[in-house]
């Protein structure tokens, strides 16, 4: 059930449970708006439709300038190292980000402003005409512009400042940067659909700090009256003093200024790093270590499948089943490798589900079916296992039997407050996890089972994740930022000393030990993604200082504005045409004239597209009308259309005119899955 939340300049269209959600939401664009309105000296002619979805355990969200200005908010926070961590709150960082692109890509000046005077929000008006200049550059300037806003250095937060990226663009630098005319692409090679943000936002960072804030809003004031598409070339010369690729070699030395005295240090100091044991590279994944010297994994190459794997300390593979994309691991000696990994439910949610996995078989059994569980960790005993649930922006504690069914909720969950990679203590007396809280940032906690409370662990501004027991409980294996840099660390529980076990080039993640006097296993970072090492002799090195507080600083929530209206969610005004093109059709036959238009509303329940023409030389109409209904299970189209061909003797003679009249109604029933989508179409 949808409602409709109207503030001064958004419409925020939310579900049933959202309610809070939606007023924190206004309050919050309403102030970005107050923000970044100013700074592109641009304000939508219309209230921006927000639509809030819970339906989704992803953490992401979009936005479009056609056919109206809207963004997408999927509510679930950033819980794993990967780039979005590093947030200030992820409503304040997700909407600061998305509705960059709303101003970005809606102004226009001049002539496309013109052009969408008369023909609206097309988007395009033949032959080469873009009413939305902006829209029309390499994906990197655009998503690199909305994350270079998302930054904010003073306040530690945004990927263009977080650790996760200097790692990405660290290496980046050393291996050699890659030129324009590839990252200007659609580009598979690694880092993959991270390039545009990676490249964009440290291209903006270049253009501030040697020519000035003020000449990345000309980049954008001088593209927004150019009607013709990708003239990226012009646009720097004008702006900036020369070309894209005259500016790059300036940018590499910017590059390697900025980044390579860091790895410089780095190779001072000694590099300490296990061997490389899997060459998978791309996304890699998390291993878990087995007491017999071996190790279990996820692989995800870009290439295959994702899928697990077992690998013996004689280096022989075994592959066990596939997974999806995205799985969370936790393994246990008896009763097998459990996982936490993403499904399509109900043909609308994209919820993460238990399966359980029998090693020695590799059979894989779900165990939840819509549980939103993003985390598992068994206990000792391998009977119960502790999952993280996930609903409207918040984690919870599950105890769950050895079949998924849930026994108790352990803690139900406070707004914010965000859990990942849980692991239960070899005495079963404690769970510890990676914690975000809104005035406290990244941090390890422990929680005692029995007392049902927490117990912080790490209290500083460096970002700590990934906690693991060593195999006898005395201490905890984790990864941190330290320094600027991911590497492993060793939290002893007695004496409370804080090690590093590793001094990396490119960043360590997701510590793992089979025995007390086993090697480390981890997951490390190199110029072509992530692989696992194994570290036979962990150092015992001091721990870089981080500053006391929190890993980001946090805005206070913003006041709900007054008069605030609410109502009913209606899909009329999102279904007003907001552009139209002219349908002209003219030879010794015919003389059609008309117009073509489509819309849709914010949810996407009604769609319809029309083309309607008439022909005044042989006077009947001509054309088409469809139009889908989508908000129930079956979906329904519709669909009607007249085409009349006229055929001449070989005098030019009207000789018969044949016409087509089409009516047709269907019923679409879906079954859709992570890997199969059936539909029965009626």
């Amino acid at each position: 059930t949808w409602r409709t939340l109207h503030s001064a300049h958004f419409r925020v269209h939310y579900h049933d449970g959202e309610e809070a959600l939606a007023q924190r939401t206004a309050a919050t664009a309403e102030r970005v708006h107050r923000k970044l309105s100013p700074v592109f000296n641009w304000q939508p002619e219309e209230p921006v439709d927000i639509v809030l979805s819970d339906r989704l355990d992803v953490s992401n969200g979009y936005a479009s300038p056609f056919p109206a200005n809207r963004m997408g908010l999927y509510v679930t926070p950033p819980d794993e190292v990967s780039s979005l961590e590093d947030h200030g709150g992820w409503l304040d960082t997700l909407l600061t980000h998305e509705y960059t692109h709303i101003l970005h890509l809606d102004k226009a000046t001049r002539f496309p402003a013109v052009l969408r005077k008369i023909f609206g929000r097309s988007i395009w008006v033949p032959p080469v005409f873009f009413p939305f200049p902006n829209a029309m550059q390499p994906a990197w300037l655009i998503e690199g512009l909305a994350t270079w806003h998302e930054t904010d250095r003073a306040r530690g937060i945004g990927r263009g400042q977080s650790s996760y990226y200097d790692m990405l663009m660290r290496l980046e630098v050393d291996k050699g940067l890659k030129p324009v005319h590839q990252i200007n692409q659609d580009i598979a090679t690694w880092p993959g659909g991270t390039t545009p943000y990676l490249y964009g936002v440290a291209f903006y960072d270049f253009i501030a700090d040697r020519q000035g804030e003020d000449r990345i809003q000309k980049l954008v004031d001088n593209y927004s009256d150019n009607w013709f598409p990708y003239r990226i070339n012009s646009n720097s010369r004008q702006v900036l003093g020369s070309t894209l690729t005259g500016q790059w070699p300036r940018f590499k030395k910017y590059l390697n200024e900025r980044h390579g005295e860091r790895l410089a240090g780095i190779r001072r100091a000694g590099v300490v790093a296990g061997e490389r044991v899997t060459r998978h590279g791309y996304y890699g994944g998390a291993a878990r270590a087995l007491a017999d010297g071996g190790f279990i994994y996820v692989r995800s190459d870009g290439a295959s499948e994702p899928a697990l794997l077992r690998q013996g300390a004689d280096g022989r593979q075994r592959w066990c089943t596939s997974v999806h994309g995205g799985a969370h691991l936790t393994v246990h000696p008896r009763a097998g490798a459990l996982i936490a990994q993403p499904e399509i439910n109900r043909n609308a949610n994209y919820f993460y589900d238990l399966y359980r996995v029998d090693l020695e078989r590799g059979r894989l059994r779900r165990l939840t079916h819509g549980a939103r569980y993003r985390y598992a960790a068994w206990s000792p005993d391998g009977t119960r296992i502790l999952a993280v649930h996930n609903e409207g922006g918040k984690h919870a504690l599950h105890l769950l039997d050895d079949r998924g069914k849930r026994i108790e909720v352990l803690w139900a969950g406070e707004a914010d407050v965000v859990f990942a990679d849980p692991d239960w203590s070899p005495d079963g007396a404690s769970v510890a996890l990676a914690a975000w809280r809104p005035q406290s940032g990244w941090n390890l906690e422990r929680f005692l089972v029995k007392e049902r409370r927490f117990e912080p662990l790490t209290r500083d501004s460096a970002i700590e994740a990934q906690p693991q027991f060593t195999p006898d409980g005395k201490a905890l294996l984790f990864s941190s930022d330290h320094g600027g840099v991911y590497n492993l660390r060793r939290l002893d529980f007695a004496s409370g000393k804080l090690t590093t076990l590793s001094n990396v080039e490119g960043g360590a993640f997701h510590p793992t030990q089979g025995s007390v006097d086993g090697p480390v296993y981890y997951t490390g970072y190199h110029a072509a993604g992530f692989d696992i090492y194994r570290l036979d002799a962990p150092a015992a090195l001091p721990t870089p200082t981080a500053a006391p507080g929190p890993s980001a600083m946090v805005v206070k929530d913003d006041p709900v504005p007054e008069g605030l209206k609410v109502s009913d969610y209606s899909p009329y005004d999102g279904l007003r045409p907001r552009w139209w093109l002219p349908h002209i059709a003219i030879d010794s036959r015919r003389t059609e004239l008309g117009v073509t238009t489509s819309g849709w509303d914010p949810l996407l329940r009604h769609i319809y597209y029309i083309d309607a023409a008439y022909d005044f030389r042989n006077q009947w109409p001509a054309g088409s009308v469809d139009y889908i209904y989508d908000r129930f299970h079956p979906t329904f189209k519709l669909h009607a259309s007249r085409y009349s061909a006229l055929d001449l003797d070989g005098n030019d003679e009207p000789l018969r005119v044949r016409t087509a009249d089409t009516y047709m109604g269907a019923m679409v029933l879906p079954y859709l899955q992570y890997r199969r989508d059936i539909a029965v179409h009626a």
